[in-house]
């Protein structure tokens, strides 16, 4: 197979995601592709129309909180492919992604992409830089190199299946699992929290 050329897209608001999907496409420096970046971290970003061809590969990078984030309608709306190869992955805060792969990959699909790779790393935390500070440390980075570099050449051999499908991440900590399980059921509802989970964060002290 061939790919003409690597396209960048991130939802990034604390930098980390940007940080890691630009790792990433560093690890392929070496096949000489042309590369744009597309940040959709703006409302003017995703009013636009980006269109992906089937010689073209698409690497996308999203945070998370137990699903993709608020604007997550609106990063994929914009979005239209034509058998656009497609390597995702998600950022969480070192506690849980929830059911952010398994809504990566349906809406992926929607918008045209052949999903061959997912994954999740951990990042900073977007809210408090004291959470998971530092990471992605040098040994996330070598996980990260060997997810990109494989997927990438499975997508080269021409397989662009993936070969497990995600499943939903689970917390040590009890509220976050009920979050997690809100919106697994509630997953085609506008993003929220269960009824007075707001309250019980703070009074867990959560963000601490």
């Amino acid at each position: 197979m061939e790919i003409k050329k690597l396209h960048l897209i991130y939802f990034s608001p604390s930098g980390s995601t940007e940080k890691i999907i630009k790792f990433m496409a560093d690890c392929l420096k070496d096949k000489n592709l042309p590369i744009e970046t597309h940040s959709l971290l703006t409302s003017e970003s995703r009013k636009k129309k980006y269109k992906f061809n089937a010689d073209e590969l698409v690497i996308m990078g999203s945070m998370t909180a137990g699903k993709l984030f608020t604007l997550s309608d609106e990063l994929f709306n914009c979005l239209e492919a034509d058998n656009t190869p497609f390597i995702g992955f998600v950022t969480y805060g070192n506690g849980y992604y929830g059911i952010a792969l398994n809504e990566m990959l349906e809406r992926a699909e929607k918008s045209g992409f052949k999903v061959s790779a997912l994954g999740a790393f951990i990042a900073r935390h977007s809210m408090k830089a004291s959470i998971a500070k530092g990471r992605p440390d040098p040994h996330d980075k070598e996980i990260m190199k060997d997810f990109i570099t494989k997927a990438y050449e499975k997508i080269m051999s021409g397989d662009l299946t993936l070969h497990k499908l995600p499943k939903t991440n689970w917390s040590s900590w009890e509220l976050g699992n009920q979050v997690i399980a809100y919106r697994e059921t509630h997953r085609n509802e506008p993003y929220s929290l269960p009824r007075d989970c707001n309250k019980r964060l703070q009074r867990e002290n959560h963000f601490r």
